[in-house]
């Protein structure tokens, strides 16, 4: 692996030392959770996880060991970046086209599975997703995560530039 060089997009809001310790434990929780289940549920009620997640899930999950690997160098952070990312590559993405769905692709009992780009209160999986496989692009080298983000973002381009804004956080990824 590559020396760290991602910085998160804000790491004021990690310059205290037991802000950091939380975000790594709740990392490992997830990462162990992951590891014993094959996949990252959606929700968690009752004792009970709920059944597999969606893009968004493994996105911003993703985005968090990215940011923890970001704050504190620990390489665990950055494999688990990785892990979450081939899973994501592996359900999401559309292999013909490029881009993401928002559910996993071996789920049967959807009729219709959408390709979601846009921003509202929240960043949109896809565009945070783009963000990782271009941090993880130059973390670790593996031009394959800049050839799915290029593919990305060259699928939805005509649409965002069809429609007027709601595009923040995908416009940083062209």
């Amino acid at each position: 692996m590559a020396a760290k060089t991602y910085t998160p997009y804000t790491p004021w809001e990690f310059d205290r030392p037991e802000w950091i310790q939380k975000a790594q434990a709740q990392l490992e929780f997830y990462k162990d959770v992951f590891v014993r289940r094959g996949d990252l549920p959606h929700l968690f009620l009752e004792s009970a996880w709920g059944e597999c997640g969606f893009l968004e899930d493994a996105a911003f999950m993703a985005e968090a060991a990215m940011t923890v690997f970001g704050v504190s160098g620990r390489v665990e952070a950055l494999d688990f970046a990785v892990q979450l990312t081939e899973y994501a590559l592996k359900k999401f993405e559309d292999p013909s086209k490029g881009g993401f769905f928002v559910c996993p692709q071996d789920r049967l009992d959807l009729w219709i599975n959408r390709v979601d780009i846009q921003d509202s209160a929240q960043p949109s999986a896809y565009a945070v997703f783009c963000d990782v496989l271009w941090a993880l692009y130059r973390e670790t080298g593996e031009t394959r995560y800049a050839s799915s983000a290029e593919r990305a973002i060259r699928r939805i381009l005509k649409t965002a530039e069809l429609k007027n804004g709601g595009y923040l956080r995908l416009a940083r990824g062209v």
